[in-house]
């Protein structure tokens, strides 16, 4: 007497039926784990934008400064991160789970991420970190070679709500961590599409006044050259101003730091595809 079971063809279609099903599930797995990391990334923003605020509260409503000391000096710097660690429960929240590059060694005796892993967000020194126009005050030198760019206060912003402080960043140049046009991938090793981003190219904003959202981003190249990326609006690449009428260059170009967005945004990029 036969005992009951499966024969060859069912058990081919079982293994097609779950076959498919994975197909089916497993994008939709990853996109939820890629939605959870980002969920992730946008809660330390909101946390690290509590920071700026009480640091804002304790500093006569000054944002972070920065400096870098230079040979012949013994090489220190001090990123603008480091001046809010004590403002945040673990210098964890500084890592985005998107960003697993390491090589960023920092500085010792300043600086406090000795892990070599490099942080996820960056500082808004402005679209160009050596004009000005962003939430540092223009660079002055010392006599023993320290280089200062002090936070600007919050009454020389035009709008806090609406300038950006920290956002997700690939950068870690001169010991520091930027949002600059041309910085913010300086480490970026992916494909040149928008959409390979982090956070499929929405980066998580930290604003000045302390608030946090995610905003959508466009990666290209800065003058057909350069690996770039800024909002992927007008309106909210003009964010980079803390007053869209500060003129930087000062001496050099004198521009609006308006109309050095506008131009940036409008005729510099050539953007990548979605």
């Amino acid at each position: 007497m036969r005992r009951p079971g499966f024969t060859l063809i069912e058990l081919l279609v079982v293994i097609a039926i779950i076959a498919i099903l994975a197909a089916i599930l497993f994008p939709v797995f990853a996109q939820a784990r890629a939605k959870a990391r980002q969920t992730m990334c946008l809660s330390n923003s909101k946390q690290i934008g509590l920071s700026v605020y009480m640091y804002a509260q304790d500093y006569d409503e000054v944002l972070p400064s920065t400096f870098r000391r230079v040979p012949p000096a013994p090489l220190r710097t001090f990123d603008a991160y480091v001046g809010l660690v004590p403002y945040v429960k673990s210098l964890n929240l500084w890592f985005c789970p998107d960003r697993a590059d390491m090589g960023c060694d920092e500085t010792p005796g300043v600086n406090v991420n000795t892990s070599g892993k490099c942080l996820g967000y960056g500082y808004n020194w402005g679209a160009d970190p050596n004009a000005g126009g962003g939430l540092l005050l223009l660079q002055q030198n010392a006599p023993d070679g320290t280089r200062v760019s002090a936070g600007k206060s919050l009454a020389a912003l035009t709008a806090p709500a609406s300038v950006m402080a920290f956002a997700d960043t690939y950068d870690y140049s001169s010991s520091s961590y930027t949002i600059g046009v041309t910085r913010i991938l300086a480490r970026y090793t992916g494909g040149q599409s928008t959409n390979a981003l982090r956070h499929g190219s929405r980066f998580n904003v930290v604003f000045a006044d302390g608030h946090a959202k995610n905003m959508k981003w466009r990666g290209g190249l800065y003058v057909g050259a350069y690996p770039a990326a800024m909002p992927a609006s007008l309106q909210d690449a003009l964010m980079y101003c803390g007053d869209e009428n500060e003129i930087i260059y000062p001496g050099l170009y004198n521009i609006r730091c308006g109309d050095l967005i506008t131009m940036t945004h409008s005729s510099l990029m050539f953007w990548w595809p979605d």
